[in-house]
């Protein structure tokens, strides 16, 4: 189970793909090359795309594990093979026992990957942002992916942030995103995040019965260290809960029927509204 006191929220890390690439402001920061920098020989020396195929079979021991996947990289990233993500995907759908987090900058080629498999339960597809565009074009990318259950890293957070702004709709038919984690920076030069910042999430999330996971402030990471209105580590009923093979392709082919009822419905809207999403530029 995560770990309220020190604030980490997944059981076992593990990285059968790791590295990333340049195209994002977030590189120069980047925790996960810094700590290739440190220890090569976690990524297979350098920070460059790279699949470790001996890592696939190294799960956790038990049941019920929270698994952060691929987290010394990006696996979406530019580089990654397909086969690659292939082999990982297969390789957590054959332990529905662990929730498996995927967490990715690219949303995008993450959604696109995804709408051609089945979804499956314990697998849980992650967006992550730092700011509010971002934010608004991960929710839109995640909000055509009905079906699977989604959730927000809001880390590192170094600008306000509103829910509400780019969840309006999301709200109101209730297929929100199962989880939302938020943080402030940490490492040699952290910028600063404004606790309010973090307030405005957590009374959001509280408005609609969202999980959020405060993880870190300005470097404090501990419960005992953070502001006390802001010790706020909830988790979604699923973590903790193992699901047998049988019981994810149930809810699997329930979720496909339930999926495409959605997207017929958000289609008749939007055509009924006119909606036409616009094409933003910038980073």
């Amino acid at each position: 189970m995560p770990d309220r006191q020190s604030g980490k929220y997944w059981d076992a890390a593990w990285n059968p793909i790791t590295g990333c690439t340049a195209e994002y402001g977030c590189w120069e920061r980047c925790w996960a090359r810094a700590i290739s920098t440190h220890f090569p020989a976690l990524t297979g020396g350098d920070f460059s795309p790279r699949f470790h195929p001996d890592r696939l079979p190294k799960m956790p021991d038990g049941k019920g594990k929270v698994v952060a996947v691929c987290w010394l990289g990006d696996m979406f990233a530019e580089g990654v093979e397909q086969q690659w993500q292939e082999n990982v995907w297969w390789e957590m759908g054959r332990y529905t026992e662990h929730i498996f987090l995927v967490l990715t900058k690219r949303v995008e080629a993450m959604c696109e990957f995804a709408r051609a498999r089945v979804p499956q339960p314990h697998i849980w597809l992650g967006a992550s942002a730092y700011k509010q565009r971002w934010l608004n074009w991960n929710l839109r990318d995640l909000a055509g992916l009905s079906g699977w259950n989604r959730w927000l890293s809001l880390e590192p957070m170094l600008y306000p942030m509103s829910l509400s702004e780019a969840m309006d709709d999301w709200w109101e038919s209730g297929n929100c995103p199962v989880w939302f984690v938020v943080g402030g920076e940490t490492g040699p030069g952290a910028r600063r995040c404004d606790p309010d910042w973090i307030r405005r999430i957590r009374d959001e999330c509280a408005a609609h019965g969202v999980p959020l996971w405060v993880k870190q402030i300005n470097r404090k990471c501990r419960l005992a260290e953070m502001p006390e209105d802001l010790r706020v580590r909830e988790v979604p009923a699923e973590v903790g809960r193992p699901i047998s093979h049988g019981e994810a392709m149930r809810i699997a082919r329930e979720t496909l029927e339930t999926a495409e009822r959605e997207r017929i419905e958000v289609a008749r809207a939007e055509a009924k509204r006119g909606i036409h999403y616009k094409d933003e530029t910038g980073d």
